[in-house]
């Protein structure tokens, strides 16, 4: 039920469970963990204490040890109803830090530099859309998986949000990444992450939720045209703008130049329409025109960090980039934008794409129900920026 983002009622099973006659030594081994998972999760969302507070109590049951059974007595004496009263009793969990990067996105440095965004004429699938010019780039840090549904689980616990409307129709699982997530509810999560872990002020987007508020969105099936700024705040979490996504699946320095993130061979790097068959059978294999069906029926994403990931120059590990879900950039698509950006003398530096767009917003990567040649490290795709679809998801940038 974890698995599944049922926590409430896994809490319930729990009760249950930890009620149960049978030896002590072995209901500790078993329930131990999970228990943590849940006290964490309640702890970190901040809405309904009462359920950390009801974790807290069964696992006290359970006989810990002796500092962590004074925290949790503390816990429960002082009936805590802040978030920040339970921080220090979530580090002292034996599991804390497998659960913050559970229900956190990791992030991962990537260096400043300067290198060739696009691909060369004479690249495998090249588009007319991909030419080949020069950025320059400050440093940032980027999640090492696109965002997974445990992660957003708890945004949608903290704000009383519904992830029923995310799950795909293979249904949602923890690991995985997510899905059905429009560009503006992307931004909307990068804005609680940043009050989140950072305060109210470091929030990246101003974002006017207004219908055709926003001059620039000539889209014309984006229903909502919401008008959204990008603030100049730091330290904050934010989507990353295309030439970052790029510069990542190149290794953020480590000059890297593999047709997909990491690998030649997509099969290494990532989930694609052949490989993605979620019930384990057969590989699909001909033309993807005629297996569209088969596609719908046995394909879906998968947990992340299944594939070959990228290794940066320093060291970390970038999993995704190639196929799973595509993922929501900051720019606007514009299809003439990198030659304008070719004909400039230096370098661009730090570019966050066309000023307006009729085409919508950039998503990278490919996806599980993509061919190789969008699952490219320079292949690029857009969307409506309302638009929700079990192809596309989102990563994360943080700007220190």
């Amino acid at each position: 039920m974890i698995y599944t983002l049922e926590h409430e009622k896994a809490l319930e099973k729990f009760k249950t469970a930890v009620a149960m006659e049978f030896d002590p030594t072995v209901k500790q081994q078993k329930l131990t963990a999970p228990l943590e998972a849940l006290l964490f999760f309640f702890a970190e969302a901040g809405r309904r204490p009462h359920l950390a507070r009801e974790a807290a109590a069964l696992l006290l049951e359970l006989q810990p040890a002796a500092a962590l059974g004074a925290a949790l007595q503390k816990c429960l004496s002082e009936n805590w109803e802040n978030r920040r009263q339970f921080t220090p009793l979530l580090e002292a969990l034996p599991t804390c830090s497998v659960l913050k990067k559970r229900y956190y996105p990791h992030m991962v440095p990537i260096p400043g530099g300067a290198f060739d965004m696009g691909s060369a004429v004479d690249a495998p699938d090249h588009q007319s859309d991909e030419t080949l010019h020069r950025v320059a780039l400050s440093p940032y840090q980027i999640a090492d998986t696109p965002l997974t549904f445990y992660q957003y689980a708890l945004y949608c616990e903290a704000t009383d949000e519904s992830i029923a409307g995310h799950s795909p129709g293979w249904g949602k699982f923890g690991d995985h990444p997510l899905v059905n997530i429009s560009w503006y509810e992307a931004l909307t999560y990068c804005n609680w992450l940043s009050a989140q872990l950072l305060g109210e002020k470091n929030a990246c987007y101003a974002i006017t939720r207004a219908r055709n508020s926003d001059p620039n969105n000539q889209v014309n099936n984006d229903y909502l045209k919401w008008k959204v700024e990008c603030t100049p705040t730091r330290p904050t979490y934010r989507l990353p703008t295309e030439a970052e996504w790029e510069f990542a699946a190149r290794g953020g320095g480590a000059s890297i130049h593999t047709v997909y993130a990491g690998s030649d061979n997509l099969d290494e790097a990532g989930w694609y329409w052949k490989n993605s068959r979620g019930d384990g059978g057969k590989q699909l294999d001909g033309v993807w025109q005629e297996r569209v069906q088969d596609i719908l029926t046995y394909c879906t994403t998968h947990p992340v960090k299944g594939k070959k990931p990228v290794k940066t120059a320093g060291g970390s590990e970038i999993f995704d980039l190639s196929g799973n879900v595509y993922e929501w950039c900051w720019d606007w698509y514009d299809a003439e934008y990198y030659n304008k950006c070719k004909q400039q003398e230096k370098p661009m530096e730090c570019p966050i794409g066309a000023e307006s767009s009729n085409a919508g917003r950039v998503v990278r990567g490919g996806s599980w129900n993509s061919g190789p040649e969008y699952c490219r490290v320079a292949g690029r795709f857009r969307d409506d920026p309302d638009f929700r679809f079990n192809l596309i998801g989102f990563r994360l940038v943080f700007v220190p």
